[in-house]
């Protein structure tokens, strides 16, 4: 009976790392394999060799199909679960907070150098005046106000148990990605805007 030469354990663990599941055991066997035939031959070196190439070569390729197959997984999960969000809040929402983004993107790139973005803004509210109703505070606040609310109210729920101790309050965070995401662009988009008026309207009057 012929003695079986197991490939490096450390070599085995990373390879298994780089695979998904769904090929894991058919790479890993033929690499065992081709391990194996070198041992028999009786080279272990020349096998310990080719199996730590071989873990080298593949890396890239294997990488960038685990990180393929985790996005793919990702936007399935997400489209699966898309039914859980309310689509009109999502839809309200992407509107109602442009005129931030409209502001709040450009002005950050301007803060890093970039002045295409602002440059453009700028030229679009030359062309067409009507469009400096963007910039006006309640449109600003309003929309990203109206963001939060459309997207808290199907991302939390709250509501009252009757126990022994008396009424309590039970909030529950629900698993719904799409809201959070507005919750948060809100929130951030918010901060960013009252800090730039914080920095405009103060910052003078301190120095």
């Amino acid at each position: 009976m012929k003695d079986i030469y197991h490939p490096p354990a450390l070599g085995e663990t990373i390879v298994s790392l780089l695979l998904i599941k769904e090929n894991a055991d058919e790479i890993l066997g033929d690499f065992a394999e081709m391990f194996n035939a070198y041992g028999h031959q009786g080279n272990l070196r020349r096998a310990q060799i080719w199996y730590w190439t071989q873990i080298i070569r593949s890396t890239p390729s294997l990488l960038q199909l685990k990180l393929l197959n985790i996005l793919e997984r990702r936007i399935k999960s997400m489209t699966t679960n898309l039914g859980t969000h309310n689509k009109s809040s999502l839809w309200i929402s992407l509107v109602a907070v442009i005129p931030a983004l409209i502001l709040v993107i450009p002005g950050i790139l301007q803060s890093a150098g970039y002045l295409g973005l602002n440059n453009m803004r700028d030229a679009a509210f030359t062309t067409a005046p009507a469009l400096e109703i963007l910039n006006n505070p309640v449109i600003l606040m309003g929309g990203l106000f109206l963001a939060f609310i459309l997207n808290v109210l199907p991302a939390v729920a709250f509501r009252l148990e009757r126990r022994p101790e008396g009424l309590t309050s039970v909030i529950t965070f629900k698993p719904v990605l799409l809201h959070w995401i507005f919750i948060g662009m809100s929130i951030l988009m918010v901060g960013t805007i009252l800090l730039y008026a914080f920095f405009e309207n103060f910052t003078p009057a301190l120095r």
